[in-house]
């Protein structure tokens, strides 16, 4: 930025052109013009001259003079050229201070010309790089007045916007980004019109938005036109005006880029027609295409098309209506019915009181309706809420209460997985395993069946099944790829390999730990002391010393005491005394 000059000013020339004078008159004497003349010379000899140290010579040269001509004749008509000249020379010397009190008086003391536009240009650039937002807006703010180029006054107005916008200070971005869409011919006016759209819509200033929206609405840009299309659709709902929001969510549906809003925006366009009794417009929008929505918004969907068919007398579309509906929701024929719709709205929008009202409707309906499917569904939502707080004891007695074949597939799995996990956090050994093993037969090779394994494992430990335990613990560590808990399984493994004296797979697993590279130094040493100790086991005595000598160096403090009577007599065996 700070090498950036305009081209106007680059191509002023620094020594003034004396006007042709005849011949007959003698020459004038004029100490300004040679006083100017020479600072020229010496300032475009240093952009000239390649000798880096010759170079800042010339431009202290120039510099002196500069100032020279400026403190004997400040108000002289060289002098805005000789500050704006004089800052320059400053900046080629590194002196930045002096060179920005110049620009700062080449754009202050005169308001127009290209020396003021030049030095509002450095000086916004600078504060602009530097962040100090405020001081870059000033600068900014004369630059787009005094500039003749289209493209310098576009960048000034807009980044004086930007400086606004990062001071967080509306009443003036407002403004700023106004004087940008009043900018003919700036690139930036589109960019202008969305962020203004966007801070009215914050400040809940309807009109003003929506209008800006409606004219982005032709944008060139996908994405700008497909959210203002939308948010014109939004606002004049909110504005109360029917036409409008009509013919703006007509027009998100037609749009490729509103894809995604598409069911939205035919539900909206649906309920707008209901409202004013436009039974065939609600079909027709109907039509337009079944798109993907929450459960609650298909259901009213669906209800409104029903509806509408109703009051146009199609008796036949209802019925076909009212099958559609009955698979999203019960009817609401019944007192029974009714309240099952409640509950499901209630679980859907979370309100608080679903698990007492959900018990009071269990215990009216439960017994009466224990065939009815909808009263499983109450039953297994009641459920799983007391599953996710925690509360096992009641979570278990609802799922046990639960007909299976009356729930939707989808939920099988996870109810019988529920279920054998409230046992298991209960402790109730034998109703966790009859829950696992039903688990097991309803949905084999579940990514679940490796946690009510170790699950499994566990109490069978507990109650001295070892080859039951065994057995689901080698299960385990064959398919799991989660490499703490191999590390665990393992270490488990040879816990009761140990006890029941099974050598050959207590070896295995010690040299599957140490295959580990994260493996820590206590485990490595146990591993070290169990492989020494069956090779001492096996009277390999020479085999046996380097794993025990391991196990005493990595753990001394838990392996020297018992592995050094047993290195006494492997030393010994073999003849290697030095231990």
């Amino acid at each position: 930025m700070r090498l950036s000059i305009f081209l106007i000013l680059l191509s002023l020339p620094l020594a003034a052109q004396e006007p042709e004078e005849p011949a007959s008159k003698p020459l004038e004497s004029n100490p300004v013009q040679d006083l100017y003349d020479l600072a020229s010379h010496y300032y475009n000899e240093a952009k000239e001259e390649e000798n880096p140290d010759a170079k800042k010579e010339a431009y202290r040269l120039a510099a002196k003079k500069f100032d020279r001509l400026l403190r004997s004749h400040p108000k002289n008509t060289k002098a805005i050229e000789s500050w704006y000249f004089l800052a320059l020379c400053y900046r080629e010397l590194d002196e930045d201070k002096a060179s920005r009190n110049c620009f700062e008086t080449t754009a202050t003391r005169w308001t127009s010309g290209p020396f003021v536009s030049a030095a509002s240009h450095y000086l916004a650039t600078d504060d602009y790089e530097k962040q100090q937002w405020l001081s870059a807006s000033k600068w900014f703010r004369i630059l787009a007045t005094t500039t003749d180029k289209d493209k310098i006054r576009h960048d000034a107005l807009y980044k004086r916007f930007v400086c606004f916008h990062k001071l967080k200070n509306d009443a003036l971005t407002i403004p700023a980004l106004n004087a940008v869409l009043e900018d003919k011919g700036s690139p930036y006016i589109e960019r202008a019109r969305l962020t203004l759209a966007q801070l009215y819509q914050q400040k809940n200033q309807h009109r003003q938005a929506c209008e800006l929206y409606v004219a982005l609405t032709d944008s060139n840009n996908k994405e700008v036109k497909t959210d203002a299309i939308l948010q014109a659709a939004l606002l004049s709902q909110k504005l109360g005006d029917t036409k409008a929001t009509k013919f703006w969510f007509t027009r998100s549906m037609s749009d490729p880029g509103s894809r995604e809003w598409h069911g939205q925006s035919q539900v909206a366009l649906m309920n707008l027609h209901y409202q004013d009794k436009e039974w065939q417009s609600v079909i027709d929008v109907f039509k337009k295409g079944d798109f993907k929505l929450d459960q609650k918004t298909a259901l009213q969907r669906l209800i409104m098309t029903a509806k509408s068919h109703e009051a146009l007398g199609n008796t036949k579309e209802v019925s076909r209506f009212e099958v559609e509906i009955s698979k999203l929701s019960p009817k609401t024929m019944t007192g029974y019915q009714a309240s099952y719709r409640a509950l499901v709205r209630s679980h859907l929008t979370k309100v608080s009181d679903f698990p007492r009202k959900a018990e009071i409707f269990l215990q009216q309906y439960g017994e009466e309706q224990k065939l009815d499917a909808k009263t499983h569904s109450i039953r297994l939502l009641l459920a799983n809420h007391y599953y996710k707080k925690k509360n096992y004891r009641s979570a278990l007695d609802h799922y046990q209460e639960l007909r299976l074949g009356l729930i939707d597939k989808s939920n099988l799995l996870g109810t019988r997985y529920h279920l054998a996990k409230s046992a298991i956090a209960l402790n109730l050994e034998q109703e966790s395993l009859d829950a696992i093993a039903a688990f097991f037969r309803g949905h084999p090779g579940a990514k679940q069946e490796t946690s009510l394994l170790l699950n499994r494992a566990e109490i069978y430990s507990k109650q001295g099944q070892t080859d039951a335990a065994l057995k689901d613990y080698e299960t385990i560590l064959t398919k799991t790829t989660d490499e703490k808990l191999r590390l665990n399984l393992m270490q488990r493994l040879s816990a009761l390999y140990q006890e029941r004296k099974d050598y050959p797979k207590l070896v295995d697993v010690q040299e599957k730990l140490l295959a580990i590279p994260t493996l820590d130094n206590e485990t490595k040493a146990s591993a070290n002391f169990w492989l020494g100790w069956n090779e001492y086991r096996l009277k390999n005595h020479a085999k046996s010393l380097p794993y025990l000598v391991k196990a005493r160096e990595l753990a001394p403090a838990k392996f020297t005491t018992q592995v050094g009577p047993i290195l006494i007599r492997c030393a010994f065996q073999a003849s290697d005394l030095e231990l």
